[in-house]
C-alpha cells in the first residue's frame, strides 16, 4: 500500500507559477504556439495536481491503483492542453485587438489537433511521476 504524498504546497506553488506565467504572457507579443502552449501546459499541470490531490486524498492505495490514477490524471491534464491553448488564444484576441489578428484559424486547428499528442505525453508523465512516488514511498 502506498500513502500518497500531501500535494497541498506543490499544488499552490504550481498555481502560483501558472498565474505568474499567464500574467507575463498576456503582455508578450508573440504569434507562435510555443509560448501559449507553455502557459496552457502550466495551467494543465496545476489542474492535474489539484484533481489528483482531491481524487486520492489521504487514503492508502495499492500500487496498481496509484499508478492507474496518476496515469489517468496525466492523460486528462494532457488532453486539456489543446483546448486551454485555444481558449487562451481567444482571450488574447479579445484583449489585444489588432488589424491583423495574433492567431489565425489554422493555428486554432493546429492547437486542437495536438490534443492527442499532449494526452499521450501527459499519461506518460503521470505514470513516470507515479512510479517515482511509488519507489520512494514503498
Amino acid at each position: 500500500m502506498i500513502q500518497p504524498p500531501d500535494l497541498t504546497l506543490l499544488r499552490r506553488a504550481a498555481w502560483g507559477v501558472a498565474g505568474l506565467i499567464s500574467f507575463f504572457w498576456i503582455a508578450y507579443e508573440d504569434r507562435g504556439l510555443e509560448a501559449i502552449s507553455f502557459v496552457a501546459a502550466a495551467i494543465a499541470f496545476a489542474g492535474g495536481l489539484t484533481v489528483l490531490n482531491r481524487w486520492v486524498g489521504s487514503e492508502k492505495l495499492s500500487r496498481k491503483s496509484w499508478l492507474i490514477r496518476t496515469a489517468m490524471v496525466g492523460l486528462v491534464a494532457g488532453a486539456a492542453i489543446g483546448p486551454i491553448t485555444a481558449l487562451l488564444m481567444l482571450v488574447k484576441l479579445g484583449l489585444h485587438a489588432h488589424p491583423n489578428p495574433d492567431f489565425g484559424p489554422e493555428q486554432f486547428a493546429l492547437a486542437l489537433t495536438r490534443t492527442v499528442y499532449w494526452a499521450g505525453l501527459g499519461a506518460l508523465i503521470g505514470l513516470a511521476l507515479g512510479l517515482t512516488v511509488r519507489e520512494t514511498r514503498a
